[in-house]
C-alpha cells in the first residue's frame, strides 16, 4: 500500500487506532504513525542512518587498530564482518547477528560422562545394634521400628518406659512431671521451699524483685548519692547531674582566630546638645504574673522524699501494724506534694524495707500473691493492706477485752382494747391494734365489702332501667315513621 492515508484506513477499517505523533531523527520532519516503535519516517532515511553508524563503527575500529586495540570478525558466518567489540564477551558485530540460531558444532558438545556404579556402605543401627545396608548415605536406621523407638526413655518419677518425642524429654506425661519436687533454699531470706520448676531461684516474687533493686545500685559520679538505676546505662542519679557533666558544643571545638584589621576610626564631629524636654510624669510599670515551671521529680527523688518520711511515719504504732495501702499512700502524697502511682508506691516501700532490714507482707498473713485483703462488713468493700515488720517474727495478737453481758430488758406494757366485732377486751401490743384476732379483721373486711356491692348492684339495676326505656321510645318512633311512608 503506497501512498495511502491513515484518516481512509481508519474509514475503512471502523475501528479506533491510536496516532503516535514522532519527529524523524534524520530529516527533522514530523509524521504520523500507528506503531510505537518506528523511528524514521521512511526507509531512504533509514537506510542513510544506517550507512552513517556503519561509517562511525569502522572509522572507530581502524583508531583502535592504530591504538593498539584487537578487533574481532563476526562470529556469523553469513556475515563475516570485523568489528571492535565493546566487551570482551561480545562475538557479534549487532544484535541481529546475534539473532541468528547457529546449529552448534560437534567440538561445543558436552561429552557424556560413564555413569559410576552406586557404592553399598554397611552400617550398624545405633538402636538394635544389626548390620544392615543402607540405600543412601543419609540412612541411619535399619528399619521404620528402631526409627520410631530412637528416643526410648524411662520416667523419672513413675519409672515407666515410654517412647519419647523428642531426645531431651524425661517425663512420660505432665503429672509425673508435676509430681517432681525440688528443695531449694533462697538466696535472699534463705528460707527452704520445694518447686517443680528447674528454673525458679526464689521463694517468692518479693525476694525476685529484692535482687532486681540490690544489683541495680549505683552510685552517682556528680553528687555522690545512691540511687536506683532504671537501666543498665543510666550513669547520673537525675537529669540534673547529667546536664551538670555535659559540655556544650561551643567549647568542644577550637577555632583558630585569624587577626582583622581594625577599620580606620572617623573624626568625631561635635553634635549640639538637644533642648530640654519637659519633665513627664512617672510611668508605674503594672507587675506581670509570672508562670511557675514544675518539673517532673525522677524516680530517685521520689524515693529519697519516701524514705524521709518513712523514718518518721513508720515509729511507734504504724510499726508491725495492719494499715490501709490507700490511706497510706494518700498520706505520702499531701505531705510531700508528691504523686506516685501504686505501683511506684509499693516498689519504693520496698526498697526503703531492704534497705532497713524490714518484713514487709510476712507470709502468714498473707492470703495470696503476697498480698493482704480485709473486707469492711459495712459497705463490702475490699481493701488491700500492708503490715512492715520489725523482725520476721511476728508478735502475738492482743487478746479481745472481757465484754460485759447485756442487763434483762424489761417488757413494754400492754394496751387494754374493745374488739368493734366480738366486743371482747383483749391485750394489745401495737397502739393502733384494733381488732383482737385475724378472725375478726376479714369478718370486718367482708362486711365493708358486701356494703360496697350492694351500692353498686342497685346503681346498675337503675342504669339499666334508664336505658331499657329510652331504647323503647325510640324503637316506638321509628315504627310510625315507616307506617306513614
Amino acid at each position: 500500500m503506497t501512498g495511502f492515508k491513515i484518516e481512509d484506513l481508519i474509514e475503512e477499517k471502523g475501528q479506533a487506532f491510536q496516532i503516535f505523533v514522532k519527529k524523524c531523527p534524520k530529516c527533522g520532519k514530523e509524521f504520523d504513525t500507528l506503531k510505537a516503535e518506528q523511528i524514521y519516517c521512511s526507509a531512504e532515511c533509514r537506510e542513510q542512518a544506517l550507512a552513517e553508524f556503519e561509517k562511525t563503527e569502522r572509522e572507530r575500529s581502524e583508531m583502535a587498530e592504530k591504538q593498539g586495540f584487537v578487533s574481532r570478525i563476526c562470529a556469523n558466518p553469513d556475515c563475516g564482518r570485523k568489528f571492535m567489540p565493546k566487551t570482551a564477551r561480545q562475538l557479534y558485530c549487532s544484535a541481529e547477528c546475534s539473532k541468528v540460531q547457529q546449529p552448534p558444532t560437534p567440538e561445543a558438545l558436552p561429552t557424556p560422562t560413564p555413569v559410576e556404579e552406586t557404592k553399598t556402605k554397611e552400617k550398624v543401627c545405633p538402636v538394635c545394634g544389626k548390620t544392615f545396608v543402607a540405600n543412601s548415605g543419609r540412612q541411619i536406621y535399619c528399619s521404620g521400628e528402631c526409627y520410631r523407638n530412637r528416643y526410648k526413655n524411662i520416667c523419672k518419677v513413675c519409672g515407666k518406659e515410654f517412647l519419647a518425642g523428642a531426645k531431651g524429654m524425661l517425663y512420660c506425661s505432665r503429672d509425673c512431671r508435676d509430681k517432681l519436687e525440688i528443695e531449694r533454699i533462697c538466696p535472699v531470706c534463705g528460707e527452704k521451699f520445694v518447686t517443680n520448676q528447674k528454673r525458679r531461684i526464689y521463694c517468692s516474687d518479693r525476694c525476685r524483685i529484692a535482687t532486681k533493686i540490690a544489683t541495680k545500685k549505683k552510685v552517682c559520679p556528680i553528687c555522690g548519692k545512691e540511687f536506683v538505676a532504671a537501666r543498665n546505662e543510666q550513669l547520673y542519679c537525675s537529669q540534673y547531674c547529667a546536664n551538670k557533666n555535659h559540655k556544650p558544643y561551643s567549647s568542644r571545638i577550637v577555632l583558630e582566630a585569624t587577626p582583622v584589621p581594625e577599620p580606620p576610626t572617623p573624626e568625631v564631629v561635635p553634635i549640639p546638645a538637644p533642648a530640654p524636654e519637659p519633665p513627664q510624669p512617672e510611668v508605674v510599670p503594672i507587675p506581670v504574673p509570672v508562670e511557675k515551671t514544675y518539673r517532673i521529680p525522677s524516680f530517685n527523688e521520689k524515693l529519697a522524699l519516701f524514705n524521709e518520711w518513712a523514718d518518721q511515719f513508720f515509729v511507734g504504732e504504724n510499726l508491725n501494724a495492719i494499715l490501709i495501702k490507700k490511706y497510706v499512700k494518700n498520706l505520702f502524697e499531701q505531705q510531700k506534694e508528691c504523686d506516685v502511682s501504686s505501683h511506684i508506691f509499693t516498689k519504693m516501700l520496698m526498697s526503703y524495707c531492704v534497705d532497713k532490714g524490714y518484713v514487709l507482707n510476712p507470709l502468714p498473713l498473707c492470703t495470696s500473691s503476697d498480698r493482704i485483703r480485709i473486707l469492711n462488713k459495712v459497705n463490702g468493700i475490699t481493701y488491700e493492706c500492708i503490715y512492715v515488720a520489725s523482725s520476721p517474727v511476728l508478735p502475738e495478737p492482743p487478746q479481745p477485752e472481757a465484754v460485759p453481758t447485756p442487763t434483762p430488758v424489761e417488757k413494754t406494757k400492754t394496751k387494754k382494747n374493745v374488739c368493734p366485732i366480738c366486743n371482747k377486751e383483749f391485750e394489745s401490743r401495737r397502739v393502733d391494734g384494733i381488732y383482737c384476732s385475724n378472725a375478726c379483721k376479714t369478718k370486718a373486711y367482708r362486711q365493708r365489702t358486701a356494703e360496697y356491692m350492694k351500692a353498686a348492684k342497685l346503681h346498675k339495676n337503675s342504669e339499666y332501667n334508664r336505658i331499657t326505656f329510652w331504647q323503647k321510645i325510640t324503637n316506638f318512633v321509628r315504627r310510625i315513621f315507616k307506617g306513614n311512608r
